[in-house]
């Protein structure tokens, strides 16, 4: 099995007094990687992947890139006994 994933996401906190949501210095990510994988998900299963983590932050009215925060190979093996 090979495979790639995308995710994207904003960081937001939430004022502890009320439930309006306050954003303080918008941080937007993304997250992109590769897997190559082999085995049966139920039970045997090995994978091998790599993710990239990209960091963009709202400066100066312009969503610029702050930094790469996650920089990850994994390896994952998952065995389960009937």
């Amino acid at each position: 099995m090979i495979g790639s994933s995308l995710r994207f996401g904003k960081q937001q906190r939430k004022n502890s007094c009320n439930t309006a949501i306050i954003i303080f210095k918008p941080t937007i990510y993304t997250e992109y990687g590769a897997f190559v994988g082999r085995g049966d998900s139920t039970k045997v299963f090995v994978e091998l992947g790599y993710l990239q983590r990209l960091n963009d932050s709202l400066q100066n009215s312009f969503l610029q890139k702050v930094n790469t925060s996650l920089n990850r190979i994994y390896f994952e093996i998952e065995i389960n006994a009937d």
